[in-house]
């Protein structure tokens, strides 16, 4: 896996954005196809979501996969890959 590769997959990312409380949850389709590096982005996010930071409003956010059908928006290349 090349640099070039992890981020094209990080890119390429859709998802869903849920405001409850002092928390954003970042629901991420998962992409069945890049399996492999999928796994790898989950371990690094699950590591984020332990550290707790903050946004510059105060929000804590919260990285969740799920499977395509619960993202309930399919994405297009046009689109913003994470979406409110």
């Amino acid at each position: 896996m090349t640099l070039q590769q992890l981020f094209e997959t990080i890119f390429d990312l859709c998802g869903k954005v849920r405001i409850e409380g002092d928390q954003r949850n970042v629901y991420i389709a998962r992409n069945p196809k890049r399996e492999y590096i999928m796994r790898k982005i989950e371990s690094a996010l699950d590591v984020i979501d332990r550290m707790g930071i903050k946004d510059a409003t105060g929000f804590v956010y919260d990285y969740l996969f799920a499977d395509q059908a619960s993202v309930r928006r399919p994405c297009s290349r046009s689109q913003y890959r994470i979406f409110r």
